[in-house]
């Protein structure tokens, strides 16, 4: 499946063939038509831009709290460390020396010679997106002091939604249970972690 950025290709042929359509209506059906797609438009994008944030909410807090233990690597989801990538790459740095790293690059050298203690976080929401991805049912018994992480803001959009689940009660109920996932993330649980005993077979 293509991500939705691939469908902007298509969008100038598209408005092109949409304008030429309508320049040959009677204008009254005109104008209600550039209405209905504009007001189609901005809602559909406010929800694609929701499911973004709700999606990434739990890496950006990731982020913040890692630059806040500057001194602990963080391992997490494949997603938790591409978001954590962008913004390095954002900030004028290159994605080398990431504080945050997902479970599949840690290698049985580093944790067998390491003894320093890592955070862990499984991620609910990212956790699983990529084939990369560890697959987690539950934290191994030995990592220690779980604690949900609080995820990043969601903006205007979440706002926007919450208003429109709160008028709209002649939704469908799988459009509106459809629409509740995009309030907030599944939960991230942050853990701490032996680097050398990771997935406590010691």
């Amino acid at each position: 499946m293509k991500q939705s950025n691939y469908l902007t290709l298509f969008l100038a042929p598209i408005a092109v063939f949409a304008g030429i359509a309508i320049q040959r209506l009677p204008r009254k059906l005109g104008h209600f038509l550039v209405f209905l797609a504009l007001a189609g438009g901005i809602g559909l994008s406010f929800l694609e831009q929701q499911a973004y944030q709700v999606f990434t909410a739990n890496s950006r807090a990731l982020v913040a709290f890692a630059e806040q233990h500057p001194q602990r690597l963080v391992l997490g989801s494949v997603n938790n460390r591409n978001i954590a990538c962008v913004y390095a790459l954002l900030g004028g740095d290159t994605c080398d020396r990431l504080r945050i790293n997902d479970f599949a690059d840690i290698t049985a050298e580093l944790t067998s010679s390491n003894s320093e203690e890592a955070y862990a976080v499984i991620d609910r929401e990212t956790l699983g997106w990529s084939p990369r991805d560890i697959k987690l049912d539950k934290a191994p018994n030995c990592w220690r002091d779980g604690t949900l992480l609080s995820p990043a803001d969601s903006g205007n959009s979440q706002a926007l939604l919450t208003l429109v689940l709160n008028s709209a009660t002649f939704l469908p109920a799988s459009l509106k249970n459809k629409l509740q996932s995009l309030q907030t993330p599944q939960p991230a649980t942050l853990y701490r972690v032996d680097l050398n005993n990771l997935w406590c077979e010691g």
